[in-house]
């Protein structure tokens, strides 16, 4: 009787770990990140401060906008390379951002801390339409969600969204990139 609870243990934990080895990371600038030369959104843990930061090719000028919500707190917000009279950011009950940069190349984008959270929730957008998902760049290994809207899950818990699309639920205790689930 031990050994078929010793198998039956095996057998169903070992995908679970196949899968935890296949999830990219969300540490660290993503590898594309190259201001002036590729357009998109990027989003990055540095240090315990996350980051949320935009660019675009020489040339060009894109409006990046958006929503990111937390169950937690936002503290510690600073712009970076903010013109105060086009780009701002706007802190909300202390658990919602919206933002808006306007960019012509260089990098534009916030930095914050999150406290007490269990997730953040994004809603992103470039010149006030859904942003392609192959534009969002996620940590280190360049990782795009499946939409516009997604989620960075610090837990492995699911959460009841008022999103009527689909959204991606990223999650693992160290926050990385994972489980992949769909909500319709």
């Amino acid at each position: 009787m031990k050994k078929i609870l010793l198998v039956f243990l095996i057998l169903f934990s070992f995908p679970s770990m196949a899968f935890m080895s296949w999830r990219p990371l969300y540490d660290g600038k993503p590898a594309d990140f190259d201001p002036g030369n590729v357009c998109g959104f990027f989003i990055w843990n540095h240090d315990g401060d996350f980051r949320l930061h935009a660019t675009t090719r020489d040339g060009e000028k894109h409006v990046f906008t958006g929503i990111v919500h937390t169950n937690g707190q936002f503290v510690d917000i600073k712009d970076q390379n903010f013109d105060k009279n086009i780009d701002f950011y706007k802190l909300k009950n202390d658990d919602t951002i919206e933002f808006s940069f306007v960019t012509t190349k260089q990098d534009i984008g916030i930095n914050f801390k999150i406290v007490d959270a269990d997730y953040m929730n994004f809603e992103l957008y470039m010149d006030g339409e859904k942003v392609d998902p192959r534009k969002i760049f996620i940590g280190s290994r360049n990782w795009h969600p499946d939409d516009y809207k997604f989620t960075l899950d610090h837990q492995n818990r699911e959460y009841e969204y008022d999103y009527p699309e689909r959204v991606m639920i990223v999650s693992d205790p160290l926050f990385v990139v994972g489980p992949w689930h769909h909500h319709w």
